[in-house]
């Protein structure tokens, strides 16, 4: 199964702005980048997955 991290990003970014917020400043990039990579982990815990 290929998951495709961009669209994740991409979803993510869409609920932060529903909810009021700017998904474009600064503090949150990189905690974008850390989720997209949680959730990977969690899909493949085995360490199976490539960033």
């Amino acid at each position: 199964m290929v998951i495709d991290t961009e669209a994740i990003e991409e979803h993510i970014r869409d609920i932060l702005k529903a909810l009021g917020d700017n998904p474009a400043r600064e503090g949150l990039k990189i905690h974008l980048y850390e989720l997209r990579v949680c959730i990977k982990k969690y899909l493949y815990p085995q360490g199976m997955w490539n960033l």
